[in-house]
């Protein structure tokens, strides 16, 4: 049966987002010891090698997750009609699904570290002034916005500065910091996109992919540019998989992407990498678009018959059976989730097994993220048994 394209749109925006969850999962995970890019070769041994280059295409993979998270938020938070009204009705339901969810996590993170402090106080007869003094240094307006100032001397923009990043206190929910100042702009966004169309996007394209932006923590220009690209579709009322299943964009997306992967491969943590990854951002994030869309395509007009499509069906159901808990894995990976698996791994492999000329380090780091999805699917269907708390945490999602 065919689908519309407004159908397509909907149920590739669905199925891409469980699998983006997971790339964030293992963009997160604590690092075994691992050479940051392949140009010296000689000092890669072993499964060091071959951990090195799984790690590394992951994240750079990883990297097209959250500006791909962005341009769905920003497709469908525009409707075709947009006033004063529809604003301050889409900024009371953002205040429910996104900032009470954003600052509970927060409050969860640093609660949750605190219960392990205040073990390690009774366990080992600890002064309580401990956990006085990390309440009073962790529990601040800073941790629920920029808490975390991560800057490097290679990651500069087009003028030579640094470009310096800004995390709260749990820090996947810079994410939802800044698609909440999305919201707050979107009046002047909308404004913007409507009037000078291509222009608008032109330009913010170009903050994004030469780094000069605006110096404000929650503007960063991967935010703008990828919820206004987002906005821009809808509002001008062209379909996400429409516009980049083009031909011509489509193809040449697709080529640039795996001629800048090897090159970011190769130069890994330099300021060659930092330049280009923009570019690739881009390019793959269209690209990963039109292959969620390709395999719904085949998917729909395949024959049930043929073993291989039918593999392929059931990756798409597990897709969507997995989306609604997309948002929960992103939240509580960084909570729970990734400490309760490595735990697990410590427990069940020898120190030998870890150490960095290791075999097993790309099955340990593939086993570390299905760990940790795992554990966080398993508290998700345990909290909607509670629905108060449930609704609370996900904004109802």
């Amino acid at each position: 049966m065919e689908k519309t394209k407004s159908e397509l749109d909907s149920i590739t925006c669905r199925d891409i987002r469980f699998p983006m969850a997971i790339l964030v999962v293992f963009l997160h995970i604590p690092k075994f010891p691992v050479l940051e890019s392949l140009i010296d070769h000689s000092s890669i041994e072993g499964g060091l090698y071959i951990y090195t280059i799984i790690r590394n295409i992951v994240g750079w993979l990883g990297s097209i997750a959250v500006p791909i998270f962005f341009v769905i938020s920003g497709y469908y938070f525009y409707n075709q009609s947009w006033n004063l009204k529809t604003y301050l009705s889409k900024l009371k339901k953002r205040f429910y699904t996104l900032f009470i969810p954003y600052i509970l996590w927060i409050i969860i993170a640093i609660l949750f570290l605190a219960i392990f402090i205040v073990c390690g106080i009774i366990l080992h007869g600890r002064s309580w002034s401990i956990i006085i003094d990390f309440f009073a240094d962790n529990f601040t307006v800073s941790s629920f916005y920029d808490s975390k100032k991560v800057e490097t001397d290679v990651n500069l923009n087009w003028l030579g500065d640094m470009r310096p990043t800004y995390f709260p206190w749990l820090q996947p929910m810079w994410f939802v910091r800044d698609l909440m100042m999305m919201v707050i702009i979107s009046p002047i966004l909308h404004f913007v996109i409507y009037h000078f169309k291509w222009w608008t996007l032109s330009i913010m394209a170009l903050s994004y992919i030469s780094g000069i932006e605006i110096p404000l923590c929650g503007f960063s220009s991967v935010a703008i540019f990828f919820f206004s690209l987002g906005a821009f579709l809808r509002i001008h009322i062209l379909y996400i998989t429409d516009f980049f299943f083009n031909k011509n964009l489509r193809y040449f997306t697709f080529i640039i992407s795996f001629i800048l992967l090897p090159i970011l491969l190769y130069y890994g943590n330099t300021s060659l990498s930092y330049y280009l990854q923009p570019i690739f951002t881009i390019c793959m994030s269209i690209t990963m678009f039109n292959l969620i869309t390709d395999m719904e395509i085949v998917s729909i007009r395949c024959d049930c018959n043929n073993h291989k499509k039918k593999i392929l069906r059931f990756i798409l159901s597990c897709f969507k059976k997995f989306s609604n808990a997309t948002f929960f894995i992103y939240a509580s990976h960084a909570v729970w989730g990734l400490w309760a698996s490595g735990t697990i791994i410590q427990k069940v492999f020898p120190a030998y097994v870890l150490n960095d000329n290791s075999y097993a380090l790309p099955f340990i780091y593939i086993l570390y993220a299905i760990m940790t999805v795992f554990i966080c699917y398993i508290t998700f269907l345990l909290l909607k048994r509670i629905p108060f708390i449930y609704n609370i945490l996900t904004g109802g999602r």
